[in-house]
């Protein structure tokens, strides 16, 4: 009987065998075909590209320029705004001004001190303007910044300076009120010394107004009343003989005192003396107005 082998083996009268491979089994997983390993993108389009580029290029695992621009465009995406507008925060220790210039730019601060809208009250300063706008572009504030934050110190001000003022009128007003009080029927004649006074000084409103800030308004008008009856207004004529301008409760009680020491003028009165009694009910009604 013919070995049907031995003809394949000695290369004839049978056909050869497929080029096709068997598949080999493992013995380990029975029926598993092994997969094939992965095969490496082309770079062809990458020809001449640093070689950290390049491996950075594989890692990502591109094959074109299509898949690189696509990962860019989903970073964008990601990031909400394009590289341009990408900010970077400077290390604030350790930072040079040239960083910090590029970062405070990139915020939208003025290349120039000048590019802030500065709008100052009435009575500042001329040089706070500018000095302000050099502060502003040092610490980097936007225009928009810049001009709301003088906004708020405009509005705030006048704001406080209305209240001080409101606060001053209250303070004058009870001063006033005391004074009325102290100088009873001898206020006109009192303000009248004053006003007097700095005339024949010749103290200007201004002057005027800074004595007030510093005395009030209460202490400023009886300085200047003394002064005005140290200069002939008003004067009070004691030992003897009657003033007959209006008197100060205090001014009033005090003639009464002295009066009442006068042996000669307390005989008069108790006698019945016209001129005496006049002059007590006259001093009475000052030193104890109604």
């Amino acid at each position: 009987m013919t070995d049907p082998i031995a003809p394949a083996l000695a290369g004839q009268g049978t056909t050869a065998p497929s080029a096709t491979p068997v598949p080999i089994t493992s013995s380990a997983a029975p029926g598993i075909v092994p997969t094939a390993a992965p095969s490496t993108p082309s770079l062809e389009w990458l020809t001449g590209a640093p070689e950290d580029i390049t491996g950075f290029v594989q890692n990502k695992g591109w094959k074109s320029p299509v898949d690189a621009i696509e990962g860019y465009r989903n970073l964008e995406k990601h990031m909400g705004v394009p590289a341009d507008k990408l900010l970077r925060l400077p290390d604030w220790d350790k930072a040079d001004k040239t960083e910090l210039d590029q970062f405070f730019g990139k915020l939208g601060r003025p290349a120039d001190p000048k590019g802030y809208e500065i709008n100052v009250p009435d009575g500042t300063p001329a040089d706070y303007a500018d000095a302000a706008r050099i502060k502003f572009h040092e610490l980097g504030l936007t225009a928009k910044q810049a001009k709301a934050l003088v906004d708020w110190n405009n509005e705030f001000a006048t704001t406080a300076g209305a209240k001080s003022q409101e606060a001053y009128k209250q303070a004058v007003a009870q001063q006033d009120a005391e004074l009325r009080k102290e100088w009873g029927q001898a206020y006109d004649q009192e303000i009248g010394s004053a006003k007097n006074a700095a005339a024949a000084l010749g103290i200007k409103p201004e002057e005027i107004d800074k004595l007030e800030q510093s005395l009030g308004f209460a202490g400023l008008m009886k300085v200047m009343a003394n002064i005005g009856k140290r200069i002939g207004e008003d004067t009070f004529v004691s030992g003897g003989g009657s003033n007959t301008g209006a008197m100060t409760p205090a001014g009033a009680k005090a003639r009464v005192q002295q009066l009442q020491g006068d042996k000669e003028w307390t005989a008069k009165y108790l006698s019945g003396n016209i001129e005496a009694r006049a002059e007590m009910e006259r001093l009475m009604r000052f030193a104890y107005p109604s």
